[in-house]
């Protein structure tokens, strides 16, 4: 029986890792899929748009729960670089990190040294009060040459945490063109990947230790929760409902609405929730109307601002009101 040889090749990420990253994106794209979905859509469908125009479709995500796994893609600054190149610069780190840590221990061993000469220089001059002059002039040498060794190790330091603060930047700068230039290369794909959260988070998984394409062909293969997040999932109830309006609407479309909320299924979740919230869904379709969006863009707006209504704590006349306005579908 032959022996199985072992795979050539540079070692990637552990599949497991790639796991749990790719759910993270997941999770963080279908949060917030109705304010970052549309600029997308938009990259999409204009072949001219650049890493700029990334940036500036997800930079919504800064502030948002576990928005900094997104950093690289709304960072401002980036820096042409490939994956390898980026594995250069993190080694270069990792010597940077263990030298850094070298001289931070013979600081703190100097430190002592110089703390046990001042300590000797206080006693020779408790016990001897002055007399033998030797014995001082010989610790107070040995304090000036051990504060002089102590200032250029501090002096290193202090160069080695400025070096390695810069290759810090240049590596966030690196991974930042590395993750907007992938997902333009993704989006712009000639419509055969889905701009959609859950394929978008299997491109996105494995930078910047591969290329997208790689990334995508492994997480499409892994296990995935079948729920998407709720904020999707009321995103994609609102889409559905405007794309049975084929009329064209020039006021807001608030009876459209609540006559097709009424038509979901008796037991379906979101029936209840959008009936539940129907005055904060009917505020938002109000505030965010506009005759001139696109169709497409539409079920976005609302439902950002639907999310955005829900999200502050509501005080006693809005609670009431809110009760008041609750929808009793038929």
């Amino acid at each position: 029986m032959m022996e199985k040889k072992n795979k050539r090749g540079r070692p990637t990420i552990a599949s497991n890792q790639l796991l749990g990253m790719r759910n993270a994106w997941v999770y963080l794209l279908e949060e917030n899929w109705a304010e970052i979905g549309w600029p997308l859509i938009c990259i999409r469908n204009d072949r001219s748009k650049s890493l700029e125009d990334i940036q500036r479709a997800l930079v919504c995500l800064r502030d948002k729960p576990n928005g900094g796994l997104a950093g690289r893609l709304y960072r401002n600054s980036r820096q042409p670089a490939s994956t390898a190149e980026i594995r250069l610069s993190w080694k270069s780190i990792s010597k940077l990190d263990e030298r850094i840590l070298k001289t931070e221990a013979d600081r703190g061993a100097q430190e002592r040294l110089l703390r046990e000469a001042e300590s000797a220089l206080k006693q020779t001059e408790q016990l001897l009060n002055g007399s033998d002059v030797k014995v001082k002039e010989t610790v107070i040498l040995q304090i000036t040459k051990r504060r002089d060794f102590l200032t250029r190790i501090t002096e290193n330091l202090q160069k080695l945490n400025k070096e390695r603060d810069a290759q810090y930047t240049k590596v966030l700068d690196q991974e930042s063109y590395l993750f907007c230039s992938e997902l333009t290369d993704y989006l712009l794909e000639s419509g055969r990947y889905a701009v959609k959260p859950r394929p978008l988070a299997n491109a996105l998984a494995g930078l910047p230790h591969m290329r997208w394409r790689q990334s995508h062909s492994r997480c499409s293969k892994m296990p995935l929760d079948s729920e998407p997040h709720f904020h999707y999932r009321t995103w994609d109830t609102i889409r559905k409902i405007w794309n049975r309006n084929h009329a064209d609407v020039v006021e807001a479309p608030i009876g459209f609405f609540e006559a097709s909320i009424c038509s979901l299924p008796r037991k379906s979740y979101m029936r209840q929730f959008l009936c539940k919230n129907w005055r904060d869904l009917r505020l938002a379709i109000e505030e965010s109307w506009d005759p001139q969006d696109p169709r497409e863009r539409i079920p976005f707006k609302i439902t950002a601002k639907f999310i955005q209504n829900l999200s502050p704590a509501k005080n006693a006349v809005e609670s009431v009101l809110a009760a008041q306005e609750e929808l009793a579908c038929p």
